[in-house]
């Protein structure tokens, strides 16, 4: 089917010739019709038939000055139970004799809703202004669908814990085919806008450049969150795919224990079965003996396994834990006593008069479960950390268990190719390790690297904070607010904490230009008109997130705030937040001495460690 619109002033209407300036839609054409409307117009027949190509990739082609544009556009198929999300691809043509073409095997008005002659801002009289808005709304429909597809994981995560069924897996599985179709297609996008940038002949003025920038800024985002959710969607599919194998294991388990158990009353049914002299068989009650000696034999059966299973899930008693912590990290200690409801007594510590330290623990450690509680944000409080680590195993604590609710060093988990730099957040980890700690949980660690820094003899876990920074910000009563991310490397946990809230999200776009330092430049006009809120896992300077700031307020935001698990604040960098206008910074008490005034918004992260100490020690 072949469409003609004109332009009439107010916008494109529909009209019945082929003119100059005219817009004509080809949905789902015949070969004949193709081959008739290349001679009208004479255009290229591979330009009318490449986009009919489902496989087709974004591209531009220009040919005896015609210009070719391929782009993905996604569609919702609801007829496709399987894989309703799907993207296919659109031709626009920008032909040298002043028309436009588009060529679809779906009605692009419709997918896109271009509703025709009703409003100007939506089709505008420029060729290259209708083909830009064609890019805006599919950035903006990717993003539309992606946030369905977030919605209907939620749904299916709710089925799927309530019946473990593969049924559920599998509409998961199909939802991670379309997020694949998505991040591909929005990849291909992405390079054939940057060449359009870069193509001379189509004349862009300012406004044009400046929308395709945005329409880029868009698309990066609609690739961010896909990437987000194909990866939230593969760890839930593990995740689920693990929970039922453990629970497939555990229901063999007990079979295997029963076949154990009546195996024994038929053992010794088999042995009176034989052609021998046996004991009891004159006896008048040798038949209530045996029965009786089966009987006996499967309890004893029973009770062992019962003992077995209740050792291997044996209970703390909070009379049992030792909680300590290094000399900085003792008000953190005492809200984590407060959370688990029991008494601690902090360790004894004197200092020589030569600068040595002294310490003793407060009472004996021996057979107890040991919990240690410090941050390593100094060389002085790493040490305490490993001479306490130390001292437990000394004294022969049944446990080890170590909380570090702030790594120091952990931006250095990595060393630069032929720079001579040492990945101190690796040595530093290692050292905590071979001091042979139980167990050791991380808070919100600025990378995961740094948990790999041992050869899985020790227990590690990363916990993470989104829920109580989602209970803060909830707490201020914001009335409308995006979360926004310095950079599209922390996004996704920017993500995460915006799922909870249940409200928008985006990242900026930042450039390392030296070791130290990096340049925000670019930021998406969602923040416009409303309060932003800048996230990222640490403060130090503050750098990337006051240049964060200034891009949030050029972008039309009314308010700025920021969140950050870890408040370092080292140097000046309250001064600097309180010149850039910004009136609250959210954070958690991670950071020795971090408490909340005029300036600093915190919140303590004792309920995480307390919940995962609980679920782990299995405290009763």
């Amino acid at each position: 089917m072949i469409q003609l619109f004109k332009w009439s002033g107010s916008g494109y209407i529909e009209s019945d010739t082929i003119e100059e300036n005219c817009w004509i839609n080809v949905i789902c054409p015949a070969k004949q019709e193709l081959e008739q409307l290349s001679k009208a117009t004479c255009i290229p027949l591979d330009f009318l038939t490449d986009p009919l190509d489902i496989d087709e990739r974004a591209r531009i082609e220009i040919e005896e000055g015609n210009l070719l544009i391929v782009l993905r556009i996604p569609e919702y198929d609801e007829k496709n139970s399987e894989i309703p999300f799907v993207t296919l691809p659109a031709g626009i043509i920008l032909a040298n004799n002043n028309m436009l073409i588009t060529v679809c095997s779906s009605d692009i008005t419709d997918i896109l809703e271009l509703h025709v002659g009703k409003a100007k801002n939506i089709v505008p009289s420029s060729k290259i202004g209708f083909v830009l808005r064609i890019f805006l709304r599919t950035a903006l429909l990717y993003l539309k669908f992606l946030k369905e597809i977030n919605r209907r994981t939620g749904d299916i995560e709710k089925e799927l814990q309530k019946s473990l069924k593969n049924e559920e897996l599998i509409k998961l599985l199909n939802l991670e085919k379309s997020l694949v179709f998505f991040t591909t297609s929005l990849k291909s996008n992405e390079l054939m806008m940057e060449r359009l940038l870069k193509i001379k002949t189509l004349k862009l003025n300012d406004d044009d450049e400046d929308m395709l920038e945005d329409v880029i800024i868009e698309n990066k985002q609609a690739i961010e969150m896909a990437n987000i959710y194909s990866n939230i969607l593969s760890g839930m599919m593990d995740a689920f795919a693990s929970v039922i194998s453990n629970n497939l294991n555990a229901v063999m388990k007990i079979l295997t224990s029963i076949t154990i158990i009546l195996m024994i009353p038929t053992l010794i049914a088999s042995f009176y079965g034989m052609n021998i002299e046996l004991p009891f068989q004159h006896s008048t009650h040798s038949g209530f003996i045996v029965l009786g000696i089966s009987f006996s034999m499967s309890a004893l059966g029973v009770l062992f396994f019962m003992k077995k299973d209740g050792s291997e899930n044996s209970m703390t008693r909070r009379e049992n834990i030792l909680l300590l912590a290094t000399q900085d990290s003792v008000p953190l200690a005492d809200k984590v006593a407060s959370e688990l409801k029991i008494e601690w007594t902090p360790m004894v510590r004197k200092q020589f008069a030569d600068g040595e330290i002294y310490h003793a623990f407060p009472r004996d450690v021996s057979g107890v479960d040991m919990v240690i509680v410090s941050a390593t944000h100094t060389d002085s409080a790493l040490q305490e950390l490993l001479d306490l680590i130390a001292g437990g195993r000394y004294w022969n604590a049944r446990s080890v268990n170590v909380i570090v609710p702030y790594l120091g060093y952990s931006t250095m988990e990595r060393a630069k190719p032929e720079s001579g730099e040492i990945p101190k957040g690796v040595t530093r980890t290692r050292q905590i390790f071979r001091t042979r700690p139980d167990y050791v949980a991380f808070i919100d660690l600025h990378s995961e690297a740094v948990l790999h820094a041992h050869s899985g003899e020790i227990k590690t876990r990363h916990l993470w904070t989104e829920e109580l920074a989602a209970q803060k910000i909830r707490g201020m009563n914001l009335s409308d607010y995006v979360l926004v991310s310095p950079d599209y490397g922390f996004s996704k946990r920017v993500a995460q904490v915006a799922g909870i809230l249940g409200c928008p999200h985006t990242a900026a776009n930042k450039d390392r230009y030296d070791v130290d330092k990096t340049i925000v430049n670019q930021l998406s006009s969602a923040v416009k008109g409303k309060t932003a809120i800048i996230c990222d896992d640490m403060i130090r300077t503050g750098g990337s997130m006051l240049q964060t700031a200034d891009r949030c307020y050029e972008a039309g935001a009314v308010d700025v705030m920021v969140m950050a698990t870890h408040l370092v604040l080292s140097g000046n960098a309250r001064e600097r937040f309180q010149e850039k206008g910004i009136r609250r910074i959210i954070g958690a008490d991670t950071y020795p001495g971090t408490k909340s005034d005029e300036l600093l918004e915190v919140y303590s992260v004792a309920p995480v460690i307390a919940k995962e100490l609980i679920h782990y020690l299995r405290i009763v």
